[in-house]
């Protein structure tokens, strides 16, 4: 009876190292597939991870170089430079001269999923110049009125295209001051395992009754783009 006793009492402790050892182990996996915004899975930080460049095959390409509707634009149109960091990248130097409504300078990059998990756009972010408190500077030249070039600086859009590997649609928003205004769901964009997503920025004169027109051309300054990413909608 005592040995019974005792093959009993070694099979139930034997059982609770067991069922103690799947709640740890569960409890571990869980952890590890609980991945959040700006976060990484442990301990690989390649697990999550996108990059941009400025091209869809070379992912080294840190300059965007525009291209414009009118090839007059093209001389004072600035490069733009890509600066990637964790799960999330920036645009700087987003700079045109513009003279009438319609001028469009365009910069398109590539945001490369490189990671082992699908990626979503979270959050863009248009910040401001510096300390001016601005997203955006006009300032005439060759002869421009200033007090014009102001009042036509406010028809002035910063326009994103994101588009969708698929269908190949360009979901497009305007960035208004420092908000973007979005048309449809770019939140939840999908940027798939190994693949390159376009996206494209638009500073465009536009024609609005509302607002006055420059009488010569002018510069324009833009403020940076960020844009981060998340592994869940």
């Amino acid at each position: 009876m005592r040995t019974i006793r005792q093959n009993k009492m070694i099979k139930i402790g034997i059982l609770v190292l067991v069922i103690g050892g799947l709640t740890i182990g569960f409890a571990t996996f869980s952890n590890n597939l609980n991945i959040r915004s700006s976060t990484t899975v442990s301990p690989d930080p390649d697990n999550f991870k996108i990059v941009a460049s400025a091209s869809r095959e070379d992912k080294d390409i840190l300059t965007i170089t525009p291209t414009v509707n009118r090839q007059e634009l093209l001389n004072n149109a600035g490069t733009a430079t890509i600066s990637n960091a964790k799960n999330n990248f920036s645009i700087t130097g987003l700079h045109a001269t513009l003279t009438k409504p319609g001028d469009r300078v365009t910069y398109t990059f590539y945001a490369h999923n490189i990671g082992i998990y699908k990626a979503y756009i979270g959050v863009f972010r248009h910040t401001n110049i510096g300390d001016t408190g601005k997203v955006r500077i006009c300032t005439a030249r060759d002869g421009a009125t200033e007090s014009l070039v102001q009042e036509a600086c406010k028809n002035i859009h910063l326009v994103y295209c994101l588009r969708d590997y698929e269908s190949n649609v360009c979901h497009r928003a305007i960035a208004e001051e420092n908000v973007i205004t979005y048309n449809g769901s770019p939140h939840n964009f999908e940027l798939p395992i190994g693949d390159a997503t376009e996206i494209s920025f638009y500073i465009e004169y536009d024609y609005n009754s509302k607002y006055s027109l420059a009488d010569g051309p002018f510069d324009v300054e833009l403020g940076d783009i960020r844009i981060e990413f998340n592994s869940t909608k």
